[in-house]
């Protein structure tokens, strides 16, 4: 079964407002500053182009965010920035938010919490989202460096669904 990540939204029309000013500024800036230093506008284009490319690979990638659940786990994916197989039997808890967490709603795209209980955060906007606890680190990768997670945040058009599936799930491997 595959639930899908928000694909729409006020954030994500945000993100692309703000790619394609980024774009216009580096073109913008690069010609007023050519004029001066020469070397300084081919580096601010390159900063500003670099930047606004990254803002609309996460434009893209937050119009695909899926998490598919089988018999064995399942894959977490905002593709191609992030990705992660978390294991049925590892699955401590899986729940609706119940409090607000840190950036959620305020902040878009991957988050990875660096540390002991390492998290990650594949957040669309302020819709509904779920949280899974995990019994040990999964394996996840996020720009392909590859990390260990404990905890899992994502936004999910039917959060209340996936929570119930996942946890039958659970009931079922007991």
């Amino acid at each position: 079964m595959t639930f899908r990540m928000p694909a729409s939204g006020l954030g994500r029309n945000l993100l692309l407002v703000v790619g394609l000013v980024f774009l216009g500024s580096a073109f913008a800036g690069a010609f007023g500053v050519t004029r001066e230093d020469p070397g300084a506008g081919v580096l601010l284009f390159a900063v500003m182009s670099l930047s606004s490319g990254f803002i609309l690979l996460l434009y893209r990638a937050m119009g695909r965010g899926q998490v598919t659940v089988d018999g064995q786990g399942l894959m977490v994916e905002m593709r191609p920035l992030a990705k992660a197989f978390i294991p049925l039997e590892t699955i401590v808890s899986a729940s609706r938010f119940t409090r607000p967490t840190l950036g959620f709603g305020l902040n878009l795209g991957v988050h990875v919490g660096i540390g002991l209980g390492g998290s990650l955060d594949m957040v669309v906007g302020l819709g509904p989202g779920a949280e899974l606890s995990l019994s040990r680190p999964c394996s996840a990768r996020v720009l392909g460096v590859p990390l260990g997670v404990k905890k899992v945040r994502m936004s999910l058009d039917e959060a209340d669904f996936f929570v119930g599936y996942v946890n039958s799930m659970m009931e079922k491997r007991r």
